[in-house]
């Protein structure tokens, strides 16, 4: 968490970092736009964005209805796809959330099984890449089944894709 505050000496504001060890305040930050810190490079970004190509990165949502007989089978192929992605280099982020669509405040579609995953990954090598991983590969069997093995997990899908801006 970050607090404003005025130095004493400059009277401007300065932000100190809390929960860290040692709260240092920052230098002020320029107004003008090419000195701001990057929404994917500045100070307060992990260590995967800041190494993510400026403007390169892409992020995708992925919206998922699962069997729901295979609901249990969808937790375990998808937590396997999930720890093994964010492993990846070029993954920044990896996030499954169980989607609850609402209307007016009413819960519309109660019965399907609904969820999303949310990924960020570096730029389109690293998506490639990740399409070549052992797990990506258990999530596919578990999405489209093994024929005279399993049925596919899935009902339907639906990608988005979004390139993140650096501005």
């Amino acid at each position: 968490m970050n607090t404003i505050r005025s130095s004493p000496k400059s009277h401007s504001p300065s932000v100190v970092r809390r929960g860290t060890r040692s709260a240092q305040p920052k230098k002020s930050a320029s107004r003008h736009p090419s000195h701001e810190p990057s929404l994917h490079g500045g100070a307060d970004s992990s260590p995967y964005q800041r190494n993510a190509p400026r403007g390169g990165p892409i992020a995708l949502t992925v919206d998922i209805e699962v069997v729901r007989d295979r609901l249990n089978d969808f937790y375990d192929a998808i937590k396997i796809n999930a720890e093994g992605s964010r492993k990846e280099p070029g993954c920044v982020s990896m996030e499954v959330v169980r989607k609850q669509v609402t209307v007016d405040g009413k819960p519309q579609d109660s019965e399907r099984l609904l969820f999303q995953l949310y990924e960020v990954w570096a730029d389109q090598v690293a998506i490639d890449e990740h399409r070549k991983t052992e797990h990506y590969r258990k999530w596919n069997e578990f999405r489209f089944g093994i024929k005279g093995e399993s049925p596919a997990g899935i009902i339907s899908t639906r990608v988005e894709s979004q390139i993140l801006l650096d501005i």
